[in-house]
């Protein structure tokens, strides 16, 4: 393929959405909650095909803290749904990592929590305004000249440090640094594709950077995309000044590198007790670390046009998925040693301890964390354990793997004795998930994880679901190119933050000391092992070059999906079917579910239960208000539909929880009968004294013996 044929196109479109009064993603804090913005959030996309080969690449780097596997499936179903031509190969979503963005898009109870809960609204949002970034690029496309360049950012620009530069001084292929030098153990090279209309002027740029987006901390309560955000309007300022106003705007995308470890906080405040960056004021701090990649990038851009190396196919996309709860370790990445494996999702108490920009709840005990570490690693030798294997000198916190039936510190059930007692509605948030039956054993984490590579000519963009460290960077680039390097490709970006979220990755000799960032390797001391095997498994498959349209339909080294296959939905759903759909979201919707109320249920709407019968839509919509405001948490699960269209009837559970105190599970049907598409009456059936006694296991027990003796 020549660069002839190459043709590529830029899309933007804004995704400013939160939920008012959950706390933004990133720092796990109660007072981060979203109030208003800041500055919005954009979805930015770049598109490239080739008409000969019929294949066309979607790159997409989102203003979001990570993508969500609820996320990407939602936008791989809506471009199914909009005839758009591509499939989960050809689709790499990233973020940003801002700290300071919408929550509530993932439905593994670990994200959820953090909010807590999930909001449909900001999910829907957020996948809408994805799917219209990659439309808008493929409406752009035109033939194009796509140039690669590099450059590294001096040590004079303040931008980017190692947090946890002890873990990093343990590798055995690096310089040990003092604290002073933290900013040379970090990857400071940025990598920038500029992309020019054949004989025209330039459409955009893509450029990978390591460093986090936490300029800006905690105590904010205001939707800011960081200075990965800044870095993107100030570039996109800077082009549209040279280059004039067009009627398709030039777009300039910001993406992480292997930033795990990278951090642009560099001074400790004394008085907020943490790591700020540059100026005392958050705002500005991410002003001037977006300001200084940004005036890189254009130096480089500039550059670029002359000594840019261009890309000239091929064009490959392809994806897999591999389960990290036991994935056996190539002995070349376990230091020579057989039988290696990763082991179920699991947090390390290093995890609550936090980092020096991010304080944890147990912070001010961090100091115990590394002697803890060794301590543990000591007495599994002693029992005769080897203690090489799994999750070696991790403290156990929360075993995510396990659900339910998991421990926390290894001794106490995943909901111990008096834990709702605490007053934190994530808290009552998490106990009331507990309490239904829904979850399970179901892991509280994604754990069937995947793994993509973007290739465009010498070009190889690997994403990954993790934040790896610097060094786990370097050592995934090596692990690619080892089979990909003989193949053309000349550059290896390294892209976290791709396609789903599954925390940190640390190399072997970094996880030993279970710094936050060991602790938050969520798969055991071999994650980054584990990695590097199924990375050089794909990157030889790409390299064979099989046609895409045979593996689109059973992508490569996939023994699982990790979602279930997309299924279109038709066009207009049943009544049934949107009432069930009500219900089911109304924990996650809560008050907003309301306003769906008059499209379901008619004005004169009868509404009858054992205490209540009323008419009209304005007492029934009143009895769900003051349901929601009466109960912090309120779910319905299992709910079943049985009828057609003239009359039909529910069964589910209810659960109900207040501020504190056990969740309340009751049994419950509801019978509606319609009348010119919409409800006319609704008659509600529930086993009351079910629902009292749910909450005391030996008491439900009981009376469940005794209806079943005297009525079943």
């Amino acid at each position: 393929m020549t660069g002839a044929a190459i043709r590529a196109g830029f899309g933007k479109t804004e995704i400013t959405a939160f939920e008012p009064g959950m706390c933004l993603f990133g720092w796990g804090q109660p007072e981060n909650i979203g109030v208003d913005v800041a500055a919005p959030l954009y979805a930015r996309a770049l598109v490239v095909e080739c008409p000969r080969t019929s294949t066309r690449l979607a790159y997409v780097c989102a203003d979001l803290g990570y993508i969500s596997e609820h996320l990407r499936q939602s936008v791989l179903s809506l471009l199914s749904e909009r005839g758009v031509a591509l499939g989960e190969h050809e689709v790499m979503l990233t973020a940003t990592h801002t700290h300071s963005g919408p929550n509530g898009y993932s439905k593994y109870l670990f994200y959820r929590v953090t909010g807590p809960g999930f909001s449909a609204r900001v999910a829907t949002i957020l996948a809408c305004g994805i799917v219209a970034a990659i439309e808008r690029a493929i409406a752009a496309l035109t033939p194009a000249r796509l140039r690669l360049s590099k450059a590294s950012i001096p040590l004079t620009d303040a931008v980017a440090f190692n947090r946890s530069l002890a873990a990093y001084n343990l590798n055995a292929d690096v310089e040990p640094l003092s604290q002073v030098r933290s900013d040379e153990a970090v990857d400071r090279e940025m990598v920038l594709l500029r992309v020019d209309q054949r004989d025209g002027p330039p459409l955009g740029v893509l450029t990978w950077f390591p460093v986090h987006g936490t300029s800006i901390h905690r105590g904010n309560q205001r939707i800011h995309p960081d200075n990965k955000g800044v870095a993107a309007v100030r570039f996109e300022a800077m082009a549209a000044s040279r280059f004039g106003p067009r009627a398709t705007p030039f777009v300039a995308i910001f993406a992480q590198e292997a930033a795990g470890d990278v951090t642009p906080n560099f001074r400790w405040h004394a008085a907020r007790k943490l790591m700020i960056g540059r100026y005392d004021d958050d705002f500005a701090s991410a002003e001037f670390a977006g300001g200084i990649q940004a005036q890189h990038a254009w130096a480089l851009f500039l550059e670029s046009e002359a000594r840019g190396e261009e890309l000239q196919g091929p064009l490959r996309g392809q994806i897999s998925y591999s389960d990290f709860a036991n994935i056996t370790v190539d002995p070349q990445f376990a230091g020579g040693q057989q039988g290696r494996t990763t082991s179920p999702a699991c947090l390390g108490l290093g995890f609550a301890y936090g980092t020096l920009e991010g304080p944890g709840p147990l912070f001010a005990a961090r100091q115990v964390n590394a002697p803890l570490a060794r301590l543990t690693a000591r007495r599994r030798r002693r029992r005769v354990q080897d203690w090489r294997t799994g999750h070696g000198p991790k403290l156990r916190f929360f075993d995510l793997g396990h659900g339910g039936s998991g421990s926390i510190l290894s001794v106490l059930p995943a909901l111990p004795f008096g834990f709702g007692l605490i007053p934190d509605r994530r808290v009552a948030y998490y106990q009331g998930a507990l309490g239904g039956r829904e979850l399970g054993d179901s892991p509280w984490v994604p754990q069937i994880l995947p793994l993509q590579i973007f290739r465009i000519g010498g070009l190889s963009i690997v994403g990954l679901p993790i934040e790896p460290t610097t060094v786990s960077g370097r050592r995934l680039r090596a692990a690619a190119m080892s089979v990909l390097g003989g193949q053309g490709v000349r550059q290896v970006v390294i892209n976290g933050y791709a396609n789903a979220y599954a925390s940190y990755m640390t190399t072997f000799e970094e996880y030993q000391i279970q710094n936050y960032e060991g602790a938050s390797t969520l798969f055991g001391q071999w994650t980054l092992g584990a990695w590097c095997t199924q990375l050089r498994e794909l990157a030889r498959a790409i390299a064979v070059e099989a046609p895409t349209q045979q593996a689109a339909t059973q992508p490569l080294g996939e023994r699982r999906r990790s979602l279930p296959q997309l299924v279109k939905r038709s066009q207009k759903m049943s009544l049934q079917d949107r009432v069930r759909e009500f219900y089911e979201r109304l924990s996650a919707d809560r008050e907003q579910s309301l306003s769906k109320l008059e499209e379901l249920f008619a004005a004169d709407v009868r509404f009858r239960d054992p205490f209540r019968d009323t008419v009209g839509i304005a007492p029934f919509r009143e009895l769900f208000v003051r349901l929601l405001k009466q109960y912090r948490f309120v779910d319905f699960t299992d709910v079943v539909a049985e009828g057609d269209e003239s009359a039909f009837t529910l069964r589910y559970d209810m659960h109900l929880r207040m501020v504190v105190g056990p969740t309340f599970v009751t049994p419950m049907a509801s019978f509606f009968r319609v009348r010119d598409g919409k409800v006319c009456e609704l008659y509600d059936y529930y086993d009351f004294p079910s629902g009292l006694v749910s909450p005391i296991p030996i008491l439900r027990k009981a009376y469940k013996t005794l209806i079943n003796r005297l009525f079943l």
